[in-house]
């Protein structure tokens, strides 16, 4: 699996919320949930952005 894939998956993020539940630590859980937003959100953007500049390209987030 690439960066690319794993920046528009949110994985890493993902993985980090379930540690930090296991471990009972809401606070951190939090904020890896708002991480795992962040990112999907700056994936998101920078995809359509692409998208706009580049006619050919096909998006990677639907």
């Amino acid at each position: 699996m690439g960066d690319e894939i794993l920046f528009v998956s949110g994985n890493k993020w993902s993985a980090w919320q379930k540690m930090a539940a296991d471990q009972a630590k809401p606070g951190h859980v939090c904020y890896a949930e708002r991480q795992k937003d962040l990112w999907n959100m700056l994936a998101i953007d920078a995809d359509n952005r692409f998208q706009l500049s580049n006619h050919y390209y096909k998006p990677l987030v639907m």
